[in-house]
């Protein structure tokens, strides 16, 4: 199975946003969340809900999900197994450490007049302490890898790039497996629609 999300672009130009499909199995506290179960497992996501800087939602779709195992053996979560798929391309999920909201820009590609001859150094400005605290909230809101118990949850966000303005439909793949590479326990369908 997988979450299907559907989006369209209001607000910030060109940023999709999304809501759960009208056959979205629904949380009843809120109707934001999509939820769906299999073999004891509970995947909830949301496309709503990201409590930092307006300015994430211009560079990440990032996504809240929350997995809950009330199955009677520990499941594994990781990254790599999330995907958002649109128009029949499939987007990774992003591993929070690599991402940079104002990438830091290096001396590859400068012509010898850009560096300094002397010190044999490029001058570049450092990263703001807004923006360092901005990559440290993707890196401490993420959704965590690992091993979920019997009886656990974790919550965190999953954040892709950017979804082409003009996405109709998009699915993300959560797949749980049993050890990390190991066989599948449950793969989840979330559908989600474009908000107006």
């Amino acid at each position: 199975m997988a979450l299907t999300l559907l989006g369209s672009s209001f607000g910030c130009a060109g940023v999709v946003r999304l809501e759960p499909a009208p056959n979205a199995q629904r949380d009843p506290a809120s109707q934001d969340v999509a939820v769906a179960k299999a073999e004891g497992i509970t995947v909830e996501a949301s496309a709503r809900g990201w409590p930092g800087a307006a300015r994430v939602m211009q560079k990440l779709t990032p996504i809240r999900v929350e997995i809950i195992n009330q199955g009677a053996r520990p499941v594994h979560g990781a990254l790599a197994d999330v995907r958002l798929i649109t128009g029949g391309k499939q987007l990774a999920a992003l591993a929070p450490a690599s991402i940079e909201i104002d990438p830091q820009r290096t001396t590859v590609g400068k012509t010898a007049a850009a560096v300094d001859s002397e010190a044999g150094t490029y001058d570049f400005p450092q990263k703001g302490p807004a923006t360092v605290a901005l990559e440290n909230d993707i890196r401490s809101l993420s959704l965590p890898e690992g091993p979920i118990g019997s009886g656990e949850r974790v919550t965190g966000f999953v954040y892709f790039d950017p979804l082409p303005s003009g996405t109709e439909l998009a699915t993300l793949h959560v797949v749980l497996r049993e050890r990390p590479g190991g066989p599948v326990r449950a793969a989840l369908d979330l559908p989600f629609a474009a908000r107006d």
